[in-house]
Protein backbone atom coordinates (compact mmCIF):
# COMPACT_ATOMS: atom_id res chain seq x y z
CA UNK A 1 0.00 0.00 0.00
CA UNK A 2 1.14 3.71 -0.94
CA UNK A 3 1.27 6.09 1.74
CA UNK A 4 -0.86 9.45 1.11
CA UNK A 5 1.20 12.20 0.21
CA UNK A 6 -0.27 15.09 3.06
CA UNK A 7 0.29 18.77 1.68
CA UNK A 8 1.04 21.01 4.44
CA UNK A 9 0.13 25.04 3.28
CA UNK A 10 2.30 27.29 5.70
CA UNK A 11 0.05 29.77 7.42
CA UNK A 12 1.72 32.60 5.78
CA UNK A 13 0.23 31.62 2.16
CA UNK A 14 -3.35 33.38 1.30
CA UNK A 15 -5.87 32.58 -0.63
CA UNK A 16 -5.02 32.43 -4.41
CA UNK A 17 -6.16 35.12 -6.01
CA UNK A 18 -9.20 34.87 -8.40
CA UNK A 19 -10.83 32.34 -5.67
CA UNK A 20 -13.14 32.80 -3.15
CA UNK A 21 -13.17 30.45 0.75
CA UNK A 22 -16.35 30.89 0.76
CA UNK A 23 -19.27 29.00 -1.38
CA UNK A 24 -21.06 30.94 -3.64
CA UNK A 25 -24.56 30.69 -1.93
CA UNK A 26 -22.90 32.17 1.27
CA UNK A 27 -21.47 34.86 -0.14
CA UNK A 28 -25.04 36.76 -0.77
CA UNK A 29 -26.47 38.05 -4.27
CA UNK A 30 -26.31 41.37 -6.20
CA UNK A 31 -28.35 43.70 -4.55
CA UNK A 32 -32.38 43.08 -5.99
CA UNK A 33 -33.35 46.86 -7.48
CA UNK A 34 -30.11 48.56 -7.59
CA UNK A 35 -29.97 50.98 -10.71
CA UNK A 36 -27.00 51.39 -12.92
CA UNK A 37 -25.88 54.69 -13.91
CA UNK A 38 -27.97 56.60 -16.33
CA UNK A 39 -27.15 58.80 -18.94
CA UNK A 40 -29.43 60.83 -20.11
CA UNK A 41 -30.09 62.16 -23.05
CA UNK A 42 -29.41 65.85 -24.03
CA UNK A 43 -33.60 66.09 -24.58
CA UNK A 44 -34.27 64.56 -21.09
CA UNK A 45 -31.13 66.14 -19.62
CA UNK A 46 -32.40 69.78 -20.75
CA UNK A 47 -36.20 69.09 -19.65
CA UNK A 48 -34.93 68.31 -16.30
CA UNK A 49 -32.32 71.61 -15.83
CA UNK A 50 -35.37 74.05 -17.47
CA UNK A 51 -37.86 72.29 -14.24
CA UNK A 52 -34.45 72.60 -12.00
CA UNK A 53 -34.01 76.01 -12.82
CA UNK A 54 -37.72 77.56 -12.56
CA UNK A 55 -37.88 75.48 -8.80
CA UNK A 56 -35.38 73.17 -7.46
CA UNK A 57 -37.99 71.32 -5.06
CA UNK A 58 -40.31 69.23 -7.20
CA UNK A 59 -43.33 67.90 -5.45
CA UNK A 60 -44.39 63.94 -5.84
CA UNK A 61 -47.17 64.85 -8.19
CA UNK A 62 -45.06 67.41 -10.63
CA UNK A 63 -42.21 64.31 -10.15
CA UNK A 64 -44.23 61.96 -11.19
CA UNK A 65 -45.91 63.75 -14.30
CA UNK A 66 -41.50 65.01 -15.05
CA UNK A 67 -40.99 61.15 -14.99
CA UNK A 68 -43.24 59.33 -17.31
CA UNK A 69 -42.92 62.54 -19.81
CA UNK A 70 -39.77 61.73 -19.84
CA UNK A 71 -40.09 57.90 -19.95
CA UNK A 72 -37.73 57.82 -16.35
CA UNK A 73 -38.11 56.07 -13.03
CA UNK A 74 -39.62 58.35 -10.64
CA UNK A 75 -36.46 57.71 -8.44
CA UNK A 76 -33.99 58.56 -11.35
CA UNK A 77 -35.67 62.39 -11.39
CA UNK A 78 -35.99 62.65 -7.63
CA UNK A 79 -31.83 61.80 -7.45
CA UNK A 80 -31.25 64.09 -10.10
CA UNK A 81 -33.14 66.76 -8.37
CA UNK A 82 -31.04 66.02 -5.25
CA UNK A 83 -28.07 65.57 -6.61
CA UNK A 84 -28.47 68.91 -8.71
CA UNK A 85 -29.38 70.99 -5.23
CA UNK A 86 -26.08 69.58 -4.07
CA UNK A 87 -24.22 70.67 -6.80
CA UNK A 88 -25.70 74.05 -6.37
CA UNK A 89 -24.87 73.99 -2.88
CA UNK A 90 -21.27 72.78 -3.17
CA UNK A 91 -20.33 75.80 -6.11
CA UNK A 92 -21.96 78.32 -3.47
CA UNK A 93 -19.44 77.21 -0.61
CA UNK A 94 -16.85 76.68 -3.07
CA UNK A 95 -17.19 80.73 -3.97
CA UNK A 96 -17.51 81.67 -0.79
CA UNK A 97 -14.22 80.10 0.64
CA UNK A 98 -12.23 81.77 -2.22
CA UNK A 99 -13.85 84.73 -2.08
CA UNK A 100 -12.65 84.40 1.94
CA UNK A 101 -9.20 83.43 1.22
CA UNK A 102 -8.98 86.31 -1.37
CA UNK A 103 -10.29 88.95 1.36
CA UNK A 104 -8.53 87.64 4.60
CA UNK A 105 -4.41 87.50 1.82
CA UNK A 106 -2.64 90.44 2.56
CA UNK A 107 -1.50 92.38 -0.18
CA UNK A 108 1.74 91.85 -1.16
CA UNK A 109 2.86 94.37 -2.96
CA UNK A 110 3.13 98.10 -1.33
CA UNK A 111 2.03 101.13 -2.83
CA UNK A 112 5.01 103.10 -4.62
CA UNK A 113 5.23 106.18 -2.50
CA UNK A 114 5.62 103.82 0.38
CA UNK A 115 8.49 102.18 -1.14
CA UNK A 116 10.51 105.58 -1.80
CA UNK A 117 10.09 106.56 2.02
CA UNK A 118 11.56 103.26 3.03
CA UNK A 119 14.76 104.07 0.80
Amino acid sequence: MMNPVAFVIPATVGPVPGTFSMPLDLRGKPRKGMLRWAGFSDLKQKALERIFHKKKYISKLDRKNLASKLGLKDSQVKIWFQNQRMKLRNSKERICFQQAAVASRPSQLKPIHTQALLL
